[in-house]
């Protein structure tokens, strides 16, 4: 119990979590390793830092693969799914801050977990529901094998086990958890005119567990630097950037975040910048097929304005804007049936 690269990034994360009052989306983290090692102790200490009560409750919500869902026919999928879009609107409406905990992962009947996705996007409501100041946890054995190993490697090597980092077990865990991951081999950036870093990149290799790309036209990479995603006119961080992603997701495409170009020595978001899977892989295995559909929509956000109040002083206020924008969904077809949905893993810890 109480390993200090967990203890660490968990306490780090849920207090500037509830320590912001419009958080982006859903607190999510997900922990694997071997049983016994401390998965659901840790589990039960966010519950109890969350709420009086700990595990028991009312707010805290555990779902079991083996106990919820124990089926694994494409009937008893859809039931599941079913049950979830019903259950937890209504937990969340109960209390903005619900803790959803889901156990077993490694268990669970393929693609049921995709029926939280809405949820912990970055979206304002979701049928008039608010999402984003709940944490949802998944526990897992996947990567277990590896994550054992690693660690003999690193104490073999003299690493006292305060000095571990997430980065030390990132890649194995990402590789082993998720599985060879179906990169999109094109992907096309627009919306710039008179901007040489629009245009068409295709895939050329893995770069800290990422995709790295090149403009199919122009000297210009698109590639994962650690931190951020980023075009720049070589394929290393000391290289000028034209245009930066500050998001870690492991697709750029399905980044939720703007674009931002350096306008007078500051970054600026470019809201208009679109970068879109141009022949989206198939994923889910044989008898799944895949399509990203993309269609118009309103996005909704928040932003500050500033007004002249009696004269002498301004006063701010946050304002709710809508502007047009273009979404998009995969599409899941199942034996003739289709479903939507996409895998989730937006925080990875290992224990």
């Amino acid at each position: 119990h109480g390993q200090p690269l967990v203890y660490d990034m968990v306490t780090s994360s849920v207090r500037d979590h509830l320590g912001s009052h419009a958080p982006h989306k859903a607190l999510v983290l997900s922990f694997h390793g071997p049983p016994g090692v401390g998965k659901n102790y840790i589990s039960g200490m966010i519950a109890e830092a969350l709420f009086e009560g700990g595990l028991e409750s009312p707010y805290v919500h555990h779902y079991s693969a083996t106990r919820h869902f124990p089926h694994k026919d494409e009937e008893h999928i859809m039931q599941y799914k079913d049950m979830l879009h019903k259950e937890i609107p209504q937990q969340v409406r109960n209390c903005p801050y619900s803790l959803f905990i889901f156990d077993e992962m490694d268990k669970m009947p393929q693609n049921v977990i995709d029926a939280i996705k809405p949820f912990v996007e970055e979206n304002v409501h979701v049928d008039g529901v608010d999402y984003r100041k709940a944490t949802v946890l998944f526990l897992s054995n996947t990567a277990a094998d590896p994550i054992i190993d690693k660690t003999l490697e690193l104490r073999r090597g003299g690493a006292d086990r305060n000095s571990f980092i997430l980065k030390n077990f990132e890649q194995i865990i990402i590789k082993n958890a998720l599985g060879e991951q179906p990169w999109c081999p094109t992907l096309r950036m627009e919306g710039l005119t008179d901007n040489k870093a629009m245009g068409n990149y295709h895939r050329t290799k893995t770069i800290a567990d990422r995709p790295a790309y090149k403009n199919e036209e122009a000297d210009f990479y698109l590639f994962f630097d650690g931190s951020n995603w980023r075009i720049a006119e070589e394929q290393v961080v000391s290289a000028p950037v034209w245009l930066l992603l500050e998001d870690r997701v492991i697709r750029p495409e399905e980044s939720k975040k703007h674009w931002k170009v350096l306008v007078d020595g500051n970054w600026a978001e470019v809201p208009e910048v679109r970068l879109t899977c141009q022949d989206a892989p198939a994923v889910g295995g044989s008898h799944v097929c895949t399509k990203i559909k993309s269609y118009p929509c309103i996005e909704r956000f928040t932003e500050e304005h500033t007004d002249t109040c009696y004269f002498f002083f301004s006063c701010t206020s946050i304002r709710t804007v809508e502007r047009k924008a273009t979404c998009s969904h995969t599409q899941y077809y199942y034996l003739f049936r289709a479903v939507i949905g996409a895998s989730i893993m937006s925080t990875i810890l290992g224990i």
